[in-house]
């Protein structure tokens, strides 16, 4: 996927946030969706290999009309019409997705040979591609959806998108026999326009985007109607909608996303407010941060990245006041804005489908996240106490998991090396199969860490991809979490990733591939501090001796894991 990592500037921004009460309305009109004027500049584009037996090209043509109004151009690769699947003249692409109409292979009458053909056929497109998949289709009577459901969940990077469960949820009808003839596809008008929003807000930007990490809120006029700091808290009013946004912001927060409040009042009137409106869904335990001030919003984001130890392009920023998102922008372009409606249900809808927020798995890891924020407090007080490193970790307990080549977590190792930027030392982007691959592969190895204390348990928090040629062992990406970052567990989690792998028997050399950006200056500063010498910003390798390793062995205030096999 081409991109460049700036967003839409602040005007582009502004024509979406005119469109959002088209685009999110419950049932967007197609008429009404083609006639809005969005932004003519994409900072990022996606190319989607479509493999179909329907029409495709009106959904294409919509789903590029929410695209655009991020900043994104979809070039989708449109093959013929193609029963067989064969995937001829396939070429690379960001996404392979399949468009089918199940209906159209009435003349297998036993379901099992199907979806025996349907397994085969993704199996051959895994083959072709390391991109991911995307089957869109239904599940034809007498087959249910699980069993469709079953096979894609068992080819790496592979997802069902089952019309018939989106059609049920959006309460729009799926086929339309009366104008299939004409149209070329038996799906509605209706679920047609609604698939494409869905299409490119969930399915694509849910398998290639890196996931939002902080959703952070206003608060006056944007979770409740009316000002704290003029009506008090008995004048402001809550209606439905508004707790309808609570409660997908609740939502959000049980997926492992940060809530934070940014909000110019007083901070005792915030905290009466959460504590005692009988009709306020969302409390003050609910967010991670709060920044309450009359400062500027701008700086209370920025605080926000600082305190959860986050980049600022992974937070989503929702306000009703166009002058402080303005601001934010200006200050901080890589902040993702969302210009909060008077009516809430758009403000909702808007948040709902918002790119990079929506994603096909949940990760357990990610629901360990806010836990292990709170836990940091403590850490750091029983660190300041400590007489030494070895002796602080030896007081929390601290422990170190280590599982070689780990096929049952390459989903969120993939998910790990899509938004770890911080201390990423290669930032590559590996996605689930291609860390299926290189698992699978001889030669190379794939190391997951899991870290836990007395306090909290991190989950899987490092990815390291190593790989043999010769006597050089080519160490060629190694992600660390940010959650993990300032424990002083950098050396032990990489060096003993090192020793557990078997492919550095023999080796002389160790071969680190590097990348420089500036996000990732602390992974570049560790790697500058372990081989003993800067890095010029030219270098894309850096060698060091195997020998090195010796000069770090695991403190022994640390319990260490190992798991050889899956």
């Amino acid at each position: 996927m081409k991109k460049n990592m700036s967003q839409p500037s602040f005007s582009d921004q502004l024509l979406r946030f005119q469109a959002q009460s088209v685009l999110f309305d419950q049932k967007p009109k197609q008429l009404a969706v083609r006639q809005l004027e969005l932004p003519s500049a994409k900072t990022k584009s996606m190319k989607i290999n479509v493999w179909r037996n329907h029409t495709f090209e009106t959904t294409a043509s919509l789903a590029q009309i929410y695209a655009h109004a991020y900043g994104v151009d979809l070039v989708f690769e449109i093959g013929d019409y193609d029963d067989t699947l064969s995937f001829t003249n396939h070429s690379a692409a960001d996404v392979e997705l399949i468009w089918l109409d199940p209906q159209r292979y009435t003349n297998i009458s036993d379901r099992k040979i199907w979806l025996g053909w349907i397994e085969q056929r993704l199996q051959e497109l895994r083959r072709l591609s390391a991109a991911p998949i995307i089957l869109m289709t239904w599940a034809p009577p007498p087959t249910q959806s699980d069993e469709i459901k079953n096979i894609t969940s068992n080819i790496a990077g592979c997802h069902f998108a089952d019309a018939q469960e989106l059609a049920t949820q959006l309460d729009v009808k799926l086929l339309d026999k009366r104008t299939e003839e004409l149209s070329g596809t038996p799906l509605s008008s209706n679920f047609q326009t609604l698939a494409a929003r869905t299409l490119f807000c969930h399915w694509l930007t849910g398998a290639t985007f890196p996931p939002i990490k902080t959703v952070a809120i206003d608060l006056d006029n944007t979770l409740h109607d009316g000002i704290l700091g003029e009506d008090g808290i008995d004048g402001i009013k809550v209606t439905e909608s508004h707790q309808s946004l609570h409660r997908t912001l609740l939502s959000l927060k049980d997926k492992g996303i940060f809530l934070a409040l940014v909000s110019r009042n007083e901070v005792e009137d915030v905290e009466n407010l959460l504590l005692k409106h009988r009709d306020y869904v969302i409390k003050k335990s609910d967010f991670s941060v709060l920044e309450v001030s009359w400062g500027s919003k701008a700086n209370a984001i920025q605080n926000i990245a600082s305190q959860l130890r986050i980049g600022t392009d992974s937070i989503l920023f929702i306000d009703d006041n166009i002058g402080e998102l303005a601001e934010v922008s200006a200050m901080l372009p890589d902040v993702q804005l969302i210009a909060a409606q008077k009516e809430a249900t758009i403000t909702n809808r808007a948040l709902e489908y918002h790119p990079a927020v929506w994603r096909w798995t949940l990760n357990n890891e990610d629901t360990l996240r806010i836990n292990d924020l709170k836990a940091n407090v403590a850490r750091e007080k029983i660190q300041k106490t400590a007489l030494d490193q070895s002796s602080y970790f030896q007081s929390i307990g601290a422990c170190l998991t280590f599982w070689l080549n780990p096929i049952t977590m390459q989903d969120r190792l993939a998910s790990l090396s899509a938004k770890t930027n911080q201390f990423n030392l290669a930032l590559h982007r590996f996605n689930t199969p291609q860390i299926h691959e290189k698992i699978t592969t001889a030669h190379t190895d794939v190391i997951g860490v899991g870290m836990r204390d007395n306090l909290s348990d991190s989950g899987i928090i490092a990815l390291i991809v190593l790989r043999r040629e010769n006597d050089i062992l080519h160490i060629d990406e190694i992600c660390i979490s940010c959650r993990a970052m300032g424990r002083g567990l950098e050396n032990a989690i990489i060096s003993e990733a090192i020793r557990i792998s078997n492919l550095r028997h023999g080796c002389t050399t160790l071969r680190f591939k590097i990348t420089h950006a500036p996000r990732n200056r602390p992974a570049l500063k560790w790697l500058e501090s372990f081989s003993g010498a800067q890095l010029p910003s030219e270098t894309n390798e850096r060698d060091v001796t195997i020998s090195t390793l010796d000069k770090f062995p695991p403190d022994k205030g640390i319990l260490i894991e190992r798991h050889l096999n899956d």
